[in-house]
């Protein structure tokens, strides 16, 4: 089974901007949803508790343990400002406990910035050297909210009649969308 660790900005779009389908509840029949508790954290402080915990019966909270853990953090949080601890502790729960066991798994953000970071880490020789480790992080797995549903679509847990009304739900609700990645979402 692959693991999918999702940052707030998955578990948002599946709780305010998607509302034509579950996609919590549809992820979670076919795949082991995970998170950090800072990621909670951010969910409790952007909706109503009743709402969190409805959606947190489909997410797994894990620690990182893993001895690089906190000084890559706070490496991190001091090396990249604009991004959220939330962020930083979902890419390294994927990293440090799934990635670098070689453990089936992929990250997902909509965070375009987190995700650019993580394309050019493997070129950074204090985050590399912190790592402490030869991982490739060009092999690291990541995607957004529409290349995973796109993913349910071709395994076939959820309806491909399903696209058009999130596409619509996702415009609706201020979920930038432009017509390369709803063609994505198509399939096309």
């Amino acid at each position: 089974m692959t693991f999918k660790i999702v940052d707030n900005t998955f578990i948002s779009a599946c709780m305010g901007e998607i509302e034509c389908v579950d996609l919590l509840d549809v992820s979670s029949q076919h795949y082991d949803i995970i998170t950090s508790h800072v990621i909670y954290g951010e969910t409790i402080d952007g909706f109503a508790e009743d709402m969190v915990n409805d959606a947190y019966d489909s997410i797994n909270l894990a620690e990182i343990n893993h001895a690089q853990y906190e000084d890559l953090k706070e490496w991190l949080i001091n090396r990249y400002p604009k991004l959220h601890e939330g962020e930083i502790t979902a890419f390294l729960l994927a990293l440090l406990n799934y990635a670098i066991k070689d453990i089936d798994y992929y990250y997902v953000t909509d965070d375009n910035l987190m995700k650019n970071i993580i394309r050019n880490l493997h070129n950074d020789h204090i985050f590399m050297s912190k790592l402490g480790m030869n991982f490739d992080m060009k092999n690291f797995n990541v995607t957004g909210t529409v290349g995973f549903t796109r993913r349910l679509i071709d395994k076939g847990h959820l309806n491909d009649d399903y696209i058009e009304p999130i596409i619509l739900d996702m415009d609706k609700n201020g979920f930038y969308l432009n017509e390369t990645v709803k063609n994505h979402l198509r399939g096309l």
